[in-house]
């Protein structure tokens, strides 16, 4: 059991958060999320109506498919 838990909240359509996962994120993963170092949990913002329907097809598709692909890294 991870003994820390990092919570990031995002929009689909924020570029900041977009530069975090195209960047950042990919160590932060390796380092510490595939390891079992920390537990990530992934929240949505929503700053625009683009966002929010983006997060609603993602949230729909995980149901459906059982997998969060829409929005993994």
């Amino acid at each position: 059991m991870p003994k820390w838990l990092l919570s990031e909240y995002a929009s689909f359509t924020c570029p900041h958060c977009a530069a975090f996962h195209s960047g950042p994120f990919k160590q932060l993963k390796a380092d510490f999320i595939d390891t079992g170092k920390i537990k990530f949990i992934y929240r949505e913002v929503y700053f625009d109506r683009p966002g929010l329907w983006a997060s609603m097809i993602a949230r729909c598709q995980a149901v459906r498919r059982n997998s969060f692909r829409m929005s993994q890294t």
